[in-house]
Order: C-alpha cells, then sequence, then structure tokens
C-alpha cells in the first residue's frame, strides 16, 4: 500500500515538472516575437524627423569641428601659384654638372693665361698681341656666357682687332665663333654689330642671331644719320632700312626697340690686359 501511494506521489511530481517546462518554453517564444514585432515597428514621422534632424546636426557639428581645426592648422591651403610652389623646390645639382663646369673652367683659365691652345692651334697671344709687336698689348677683356644654349658657359675673349668665343668640348678648346671685335653680346645671347661714322655723324647696326652650331642664322641692318648735327635721334634726321631704303622715324624706333635696347648690362667683361 506505501509502495502504491510511493509511485502515484512520484508520477504526480514528474507531471508538474513537465508542465512547468512547457510554461516556461511557452512564455520565452512569446517575448521573442514580441521583442522581435517591437523592433521592426517604425517611429511614428516626427519621432522619426527628431532622429535624423540630430544626426544631421551632430554629424554638421563634427564636421565644423574638424574642418576649422585643419584651417588653424594651416593644413590644406590652396597655393596661389603651382609655379612659384615648385620654384621653391631644391634643384640639386648633379655632381657630373659641378665636375664639369670645375674642369671646363679651368681649361679656360689655362687659355687665358697662355697655358694652353685649342685644337685648331690658336693661342691666347693671337688675340692681345699685334703682328710684330711682342712688347704691346691691345686692352683685352672677357666674359662667360652659354652663346650655344647648352647648360655650359663658353669663353668670349674681346680685344681692339679680334672677337673669339670658345667652346670646351670633350675636355678640348675650340673656336665657336668669330666676330667683329665692334660687335656687342646682348643679354639674350644675340649679337649687336655697332659701327660709327662720321659726315654726319651715323651709326650702321647689324642684329645677329646664331645657332648651337655658332652659324649666322639670321641677321637685320639697319642705321642712322644725325643731320642736324645735335646730337641726337630724332624726326629731323635720317633712317635707313638694310636695303638701304630711308624709313621713317616710326618704323626706327620700332627697330630700336626690337633690337638695340635689348641691352648690355646683364654682361660683365673682366679685364685680361690693358692697353700698352
Amino acid at each position: 500500500m506505501k509502495k502504491r501511494k510511493l509511485i502515484v506521489i512520484t508520477v504526480g511530481l514528474l507531471l508538474v515538472g513537465i508542465f512547468s517546462l512547457f510554461l516556461i518554453d511557452f512564455w520565452n517564444g512569446s517575448s521573442q516575437v514580441e521583442m522581435e514585432d517591437t523592433a521592426s515597428e517604425e517611429p511614428p514621422d516626427e519621432e522619426k524627423n527628431d532622429i535624423d534632424e540630430i544626426s544631421d546636426n551632430d554629424i554638421n557639428e563634427k564636421l565644423k569641428n574638424v574642418s576649422n581645426e585643419i584651417s588653424d592648422n594651416n593644413i590644406g591651403e590652396p597655393v596661389e601659384d603651382k609655379d612659384d610652389f615648385d620654384q621653391t623646390l631644391p634643384v640639386p645639382e648633379s655632381e657630373d654638372t659641378a665636375d664639369r663646369e670645375e674642369e671646363e673652367y679651368k681649361l679656360y683659365m689655362d687659355f687665358l693665361n697662355g697655358e694652353k691652345i685649342t685644337a685648331d692651334g690658336m693661342s691666347i697671344d693671337e688675340i692681345i698681341i699685334p703682328t710684330g709687336e711682342p712688347e704691346r698689348r691691345y686692352f683685352t677683356d672677357y666674359t662667360f656666357f652659354d652663346s650655344d644654349e647648352d647648360g655650359f658657359v663658353e669663353l668670349h675673349v674681346r680685344s681692339a682687332r679680334y672677337y673669339y668665343i670658345i667652346d670646351c668640348e670633350k675636355g678640348e678648346l675650340r673656336t665657336w665663333k668669330f666676330l667683329d671685335p665692334r660687335t656687342e653680346l646682348l643679354n639674350n645671347g644675340d649679337f649687336l654689330y655697332i659701327h660709327v661714322g662720321g659726315a654726319p655723324l651715323h651709326y650702321d647696326y647689324q642684329y645677329i642671331k646664331v645657332n648651337k652650331e655658332g652659324e649666322t642664322i639670321w641677321d637685320i641692318s639697319f642705321a642712322c644719320y644725325d643731320d642736324d648735327l645735335d646730337g641726337q635721334f630724332d624726326e629731323k634726321d635720317r633712317y635707313y632700312s638694310e636695303d638701304y631704303e630711308e624709313m621713317s622715324y616710326e618704323e626706327w624706333l620700332e627697330l630700336k626697340r626690337k633690337y638695340i635696347d635689348v641691352g648690355t648690362d646683364e654682361i660683365c667683361w673682366i679685364t685680361l690686359t690693358e692697353s700698352i
């Protein structure tokens, strides 16, 4: 009898436990569905607008702060002139270029000092010493200028009778150009021949342009005559083009502006010998 009662009690407890587990499982499932439904529901339009507005304001405020920080630190400021910016960057000089410049300068100075001749056999004495008069000297000066535009200067030597331009190529000196000593080297690298005559005072000009090989590729001639002998050139004087046709004073001024006013003030000539 006692044994039967014990069995009944045990079965009852098992049924109660199973029922309790069923209720707990049912309750958890309902809660999860309710939470998913709640999450899927969109807020009312007014609340949604408020959320969007707050998000946009927050983002704009952060962007504004970042922009201010960039401005304060001078980061990202525009460059007014790209060329000016590029010019501030250092341009390194190659070691080969510096070595070549030093070598060529030494060769030029050796030529000026009479210690070296050109490949075609010319010495400095032929420029500064008159033929048959070794005890005398012409006034002679020299300068360095890149006439052939290869990035390296040539030696210009000019005396009362000669104007030679000496170039250096592969360690050898050579005569690059021979000009009349009355020729001026202009600031732009071109040349201007000037002859002064009298009766009346007049100037004959020849503007000369040379290529990289030292050959004259273009020139133009013109002249002006001081007819009224007042020492200046104006409307009362005569002017001629290269074919010796008379031209107007206005035409003369245009030629003067293009070819004479280029000037020589940027060329620095150095005295080699005084006149003896």
